[in-house]
């Protein structure tokens, strides 16, 4: 598969699981899911482990890519690679 189109279809797929894990958290946070046994539990872990995988493999790089690529833009790159 092309890269390019690989990279547009993960965009994709974590735009889709933000919003899945977002929508999750909220019901989590107004209590309209209950965790009261070992089932509502048993649902929350994977929505942990979703929200751990989203920060950990798409915010922080997206974060610390975008932070580079301005730094980049802002210091020049034939100023930064200069060859004299």
């Amino acid at each position: 598969m092309y890269p390019a189109g690989a990279v547009v279809i993960m965009r994709y797929v974590h735009g889709f699981l933000w919003i899945v894990g977002i929508v999750g958290c909220i019901m989590f946070y107004l209590n309209t899911w209950p965790l009261e046994d070992w089932k509502g539990w048993a649902m929350a872990a994977p929505l942990g482990l979703l929200m751990g995988y989203l920060i950990i493999f798409d915010l922080i790089p997206m974060v610390v890519f975008g932070t580079l690529n301005s730094i980049q833009e802002r210091v020049g790159y034939e100023e930064k690679y200069d060859d004299s």
